[in-house]
């Protein structure tokens, strides 16, 4: 079971920051758009 756990924790980490870095991205594309 905490094996499960851990997996399943460092795929959501993994998401979070490939929307983070996602977010980020597209903030600093409108800043040099605008």
């Amino acid at each position: 079971m905490r094996d499960k756990n851990q997996v399943y924790m460092k795929k959501m980490l993994c998401k979070n920051h490939i929307l983070y870095s996602l977010g980020l991205f597209i903030m600093i594309i409108r800043r040099v758009k605008i």
